[in-house]
């Protein structure tokens, strides 16, 4: 695997519910996969998790109260990373769910969302300065896996 940063790195704070535990996550965009790194606190070590192009799931998002049921090619707009991470080790698992829109039309200047999957809830909280960082990131990302 090329493991080469192809277009910079995008950021995004994440918050689970109903736990409320915060934290950063980063991701960089490789030759097959989209590399996340996150950090919970900022005096622990980040871990990485590799997601392959060929793993992307559908799962169920609202955004601004819209519904779109799953990630599909025609959704080209859209693309939903699936992320597996263990948040405290044999504890249970987190599921983080990034989210990076293409069509920033959508977006207000701020925009919630929930994402919903495997029977757990979660919210994203973008403000306008993270919107726009996102534009060339998801950009690139969705002209890759197409």
């Amino acid at each position: 695997m090329n493991r080469t940063e192809i277009c910079g790195q995008a950021g995004v704070n994440i918050c689970n519910l109903p736990s409320a535990a915060k934290g950063k996550a980063s991701m960089q965009l490789r030759e097959n996969c989209l590399s996340i790194k996150v950090q919970i606190d900022k005096h622990q070590e980040s871990s990485e998790t590799v997601l392959p192009f060929s793993k992307i799931n559908g799962v169920t998002i609202n955004i601004n109260g819209q519904s779109f049921n799953e990630f599909s090619g025609k959704f080209s707009w859209i693309l939903v990373c699936f992320v597996n991470l263990v948040f405290f080790p044999n504890l249970y698992r987190l599921y983080i769910v990034l989210m990076l829109l293409n069509a920033m039309n959508i977006l207000k200047r701020q925009t919630w969302l929930t994402v919903s999957s495997n029977d757990q809830k979660y919210f994203i909280f973008f403000n306008q300065s993270e919107i726009i960082q996102y534009r060339q990131f998801a950009q690139t990302l969705l002209s890759k896996i197409k």
